[in-house]
């Protein structure tokens, strides 16, 4: 019999999925579990790609105490992202053409004037980001920062991609990304993509650890969205957008975007392999809690110890 409670968890289901639903219908929030992982140079390729794939695209710098994004897409605005969680203009007056194809909704690094954030002016870049015109992908550089306006892009988000490397700390805090977004934002698809692989087993192997773990202590799944070459360079500040072409780095951020693509198609598509909501919460159920010491009691060889198995 329903009671009380269950007619509350009802209309709380349905507010949120009224404002999903404002949202930008292909939102894809890129973010890392910990800095210099490569998130924001990923996420300017992402957004280039995309566009040489022939879709409308827009890069969003919302990394607000960087503006890494703006400056390696070698824009300088004097207006960004900022004035849009102030309420002082949206968004299409401020995007500035970039010449890979997509447009750049930039951030003014100004670190002397903190932007403070709140739930509800995070709420309104994702509508001000829902009202962009003839966009099909709205592509977001969170970085590794956490705050009320990465949460709410979380939650809001089509699909969120989470980069790693292949060291074990930056996996230990992948981990710790997903798990502490895991229970506001269960819904939401997650993706992972392995930054510097000299090798493309090792990206497999990360992803194979990272969704067991997931799937054994959180109860979700994770999807693998490719990988980037170390040879690539994919590291920092120095790299520069390639021309489109056939080296290693086109050839990896190509595939990534056409597997983007791919996720746009309905959500019962994507997580057509997932297992079952009740499964999940079994797996949750069980009393089981895994976090980064956990990882960090694994072999040389990436081995689970009998508490990650």
């Amino acid at each position: 019999m329903r009671d009380q409670a269950d007619a509350l968890r009802d209309l709380v289901r349905a507010a949120h999925d009224a404002e999903r639903a404002a949202a930008p219908r292909r939102l894809i929030v890129v973010c890392g579990g910990k800095g210099g992982v490569g998130t924001t140079t990923l996420s300017v390729h992402l957004a280039a790609a995309l566009a040489r794939l022939g879709r409308s695209c827009v890069l969003v710098d919302a990394d607000l105490n960087r503006a890494d994004a703006t400056a390696l897409c070698g824009l300088t605005p004097r207006r960004g992202v900022e004035a849009i969680l102030a309420g002082e203009v949206n968004a299409e007056e401020l995007l500035m053409p970039h010449a890979a194809g997509m447009r750049v909704l930039g951030a003014a690094w100004a670190p002397h004037e903190p932007t403070q954030i709140t739930n509800n002016t995070a709420r309104r870049l994702v509508a001000a980001l829902s009202q962009l015109a003839s966009t099909q992908w709205v592509l977001v550089d969170a970085g590794s920062s956490r705050s009320a306006l990465h949460s709410t892009l979380w939650q809001e988000a089509s699909q969120v991609i989470v980069v790693t490397t292949p060291d074990d700390l930056a996996v230990m805090d992948t981990y710790a990304r997903i798990k502490s977004q895991t229970a506001a934002t269960e819904s939401t698809p997650v993706g992972v993509v392995v930054n510097r692989v000299r090798r493309p087993s090792t990206a497999g192997d990360v992803q194979a650890r990272l969704e067991q773990v997931c799937w054994r202590f959180l109860g979700r799944t994770i999807e693998g969205f490719g990988q980037a070459p170390e040879s690539a360079g994919l590291s920092g500040m120095a790299a520069t957008l390639l021309p489109a072409g056939e080296s290693d780095l086109a050839r990896a951020m190509r595939a990534v975007a056409q597997r983007i693509v791919r996720s746009g198609e309905p959500r019962e598509s994507i997580s057509s392999s997932a297992r079952s909501s009740d499964a999940a919460m079994m797996a949750r159920a069980d009393g089981a809690s895994c976090d980064r010491e956990d990882f960090a009691k694994s072999s040389a060889a990436g081995l689970w110890t009998a508490e990650c198995r």
